[in-house]
């Protein structure tokens, strides 16, 4: 919750979606239009996926950054995630989008 309240701290609007919630997660970010996402890297590529599945292309959204953390991610993964936005690795994070 550090993150959570950080965020809002510093004014930010942080919009809670757990995991399990795919579509709408990428509906939100399709809405909304946030910058950051903060989520596990098996959650971002689900995330990835169900944009595909909607025939949207992910790299068009607003994100730029990325948050990931909570769990070990390999090489592979990270090529599948990262495009041209900024990413972080954390320890431990909830799924968030700022």
């Amino acid at each position: 919750m550090g993150a959570h309240y950080g965020a809002e701290r510093l004014g930010l609007t942080v919009i809670p979606v757990s995991g399990g919630m795919t579509e709408r997660q990428v509906q939100l970010i399709n809405d909304f239009k946030p910058e950051i996402i903060m989520v596990t890297p098996s959650y971002m590529l689900a995330i990835l996926d169900e944009f595909r599945r909607q025939g949207l292309d992910p790299r068009a959204s607003s994100l730029k950054i990325g948050i990931f953390g909570a769990e070990p991610w390999t090489n592979d993964m990270r090529r599948a995630i990262v495009s041209s936005e900024k990413v972080f690795s954390t320890y431990g994070s909830i799924e968030i989008t700022i």
